[in-house]
C-alpha cells in the first residue's frame, strides 16, 4: 500500500512539476513570406519518408468510387 502512494504522489509531483509555467516568455515573432514555386525543391528524405504514404494514397484516389449512367450537371 505504501508504494501505491509513493507512485501517487510522485506522478502528481511529476505533474505539478510539467504544468508550470515556462520562465521565459515569446517576446516577438517574426516571419516572411515564401512564394510556392516550382523552385523550391523538397529534401530528398522527405520525399524517401513520404512515397510509401502518396503511392497507397493514390492507388485509392486513381480508382473509381462510383459510376451514375446520369450526368450529374442535368437537372
Amino acid at each position: 500500500m505504501k508504494i501505491k502512494h509513493l507512485v501517487v504522489f510522485i506522478t502528481i509531483l511529476f505533474l505539478w512539476a510539467s504544468c508550470k509555467p515556462a520562465d521565459s516568455e515569446v517576446s516577438r515573432i517574426e516571419g516572411q513570406q515564401i512564394s510556392i514555386t516550382d523552385s523550391l525543391q523538397s529534401p530528398p528524405e522527405i520525399l524517401d519518408f513520404v512515397s510509401p504514404y502518396t503511392e497507397h494514397i493514390n492507388r485509392d484516389l486513381d480508382s473509381v468510387l462510383a459510376y451514375s449512367p446520369k450526368n450529374m450537371s442535368d437537372k
